[in-house]
């Protein structure tokens, strides 16, 4: 092979490889552009939740606990908008847990892009490498279930809180008001004293989920700003950067289904939420002492504390 047809082989796999990659580029864009009114293939959006218990209907095995009489209205759950704070190994599993709940809007919050490292986490694949975790479970969710609106937001909320806050502000179906509920299932600390301090300010109740770097215990514990206590007042500690980071994907499931059912217990009304500590050595679940203490550091939860000491 003569150097000029060598040379004009090279040329033509590099300009191959370009358009691969804008290829690519375009597709992440496209996905990103994908119009939330616009239903995907598989099923037409459904206008409203039905209690046809059928096999034709994606919520009746849901609407069934209306009529064994847990639940008073399910379909209360279409006007509903919850946020989910951190798309990681937990947080990916509680957003797939609320979107078949059939809520009417959910917002995804997380900075990170998808890593080789993240395959070990539940719902992430090998396509996924070098997306936004929110554009992921953004597009894959939709065509679950393509009643559920949503709203993503890829950057870190605890150097951009002033558009965190103003997001949740305006998080409901109309952007009229706040969202209903936030879960927090970040894995550092300054993204929760934001969601912390963003609830307090707005009254917003959530949840937040943490997991030890061993992966085998955790918490997952109701805030009720005012009410119960916060991060701070069970002494939110300074953390030191592990060397390693344990993954184990059981465990974000644990932890992810009980979030997710104590979301809707909270949004539905029934039963009893209460914060719990998991130890999945010993196999056990240990009831938090929720009362929130009057000398926390946070001044807002100290107003609301004080507020709700007022009103009664």
């Amino acid at each position: 092979m003569s150097e000029a047809a060598g040379s004009g082989e090279k040329d033509f796999r590099t300009n191959i490889s370009s358009v691969q990659h804008q290829l690519k580029e375009i597709q992440k864009i496209l996905v990103a552009q994908v119009d939330d009114e616009a239903a995907p293939s598989g099923r037409e959006r459904m206008e409203e939740i039905t209690d046809d218990y059928s096999s034709d209907n994606p919520y009746s095995r849901l609407v069934a606990l209306q009529t064994l009489g847990v639940v008073e209205n399910y379909a209360v759950v279409q006007g509903l908008s919850v946020g989910v704070v951190g798309c990681g190994g937990v947080g990916v599993i509680v957003a797939d847990i609320l979107v078949r709940y059939g809520l009417g809007m959910i917002s995804l919050y997380d900075r990170e892009k998808v890593e080789h490292s993240h395959l070990s986490n539940l719902f992430f694949a090998p396509e996924h490498h070098a997306w936004s975790k929110t554009q992921v479970c953004r597009t894959a969710l939709a065509n679950a279930n393509p009643d559920v609106r949503f709203r993503s937001f890829n950057y870190d909320i605890s150097t951009r809180y002033d558009d965190f806050i103003t997001s949740l502000r305006r998080g409901n179906l109309d952007e009229s008001g706040p969202l209903d509920l936030v879960i927090c299932c970040v894995d550092n600390k300054q993204a929760r004293l934001a969601v912390n301090e963003a609830c307090h300010e707005l009254g917003i109740p959530w949840i937040c989920v943490q997991m030890d770097t061993t992966c085998l215990s955790g918490q997952v514990r109701y805030i009720a700003p005012g009410r119960t206590a916060c991060v701070q007042c069970v002494g939110e500690k300074s953390e030191k950067a592990p060397s390693v980071h344990a993954n184990l994907p059981s465990t974000h499931a644990v932890l992810a289904g009980l979030a997710g059912t104590m979301a809707m217990q909270l949004l539905l009304k029934f039963g009893d939420p209460h914060s719990v500590s998991i130890d999945l050595l010993g196999m056990g679940t240990t009831t938090l002492d929720s009362t929130p203490t009057p000398k926390c550091e946070n001044e807002l939860c100290r107003n609301r504390q004080q507020g709700i000491a007022n009103f009664q």
